[in-house]
C-alpha cells in the first residue's frame, strides 16, 4: 500500500500523482490523501461549472443543478441520459477553480 500525502491546487494534479504510481511493480493499493488547497469563490466556481455544462453538447445544462459552498464543496444533482453525459458533468465540476470536493447526485436514466 502506498499513501500519497501533500497538497495540490487542482484535482487533475492529485489524479496525475496517483496515475504515476499505478504501474509501479509491487504497488498493491493507493491511498490518495493529497489535499486540495485552493480557496474558491463559491459563486465563481458555480458559474464556471454551469458555463462548462452549456459548452458540452452532450449535457442539458437546464436539468442539472449546481450548489457550491465556500469550502470548495460542489453538489451536482439532476438527471442525464447517459453515463457519458454524467462523466462530462462530473469532469466539468472538477475543472472549475477552487473545487476541492464533488458530491455527485446525478442520476442516469436512459429513455426508451
Amino acid at each position: 500500500m502506498v499513501t500519497l500525502t501533500g497538497t495540490a491546487a487542482w484535482h487533475y494534479q492529485r489524479e496525475a500523482a496517483k496515475s504515476r504510481i499505478t504501474d509501479v511493480p509491487g504497488v498493491a493499493g493507493i491511498d490518495n490523501t493529497i489535499a486540495l488547497t485552493q480557496a474558491p469563490d463559491a459563486r465563481a466556481a458555480a458559474d464556471a461549472i454551469i458555463g462548462a455544462f452549456r459548452r458540452h453538447a452532450v449535457l442539458a445544462a437546464d436539468v442539472l443543478s449546481v450548489e457550491t459552498s465556500p469550502g470548495g464543496l460542489v453538489i451536482l444533482s439532476g438527471t442525464v441520459s447517459s453515463w457519458a453525459a454524467h462523466d462530462h458533468a462530473v469532469a466539468a465540476a472538477w475543472s472549475a477553480p477552487g473545487v476541492t470536493q464533488v458530491n455527485d447526485r446525478i442520476r442516469v436514466e436512459s429513455s426508451p
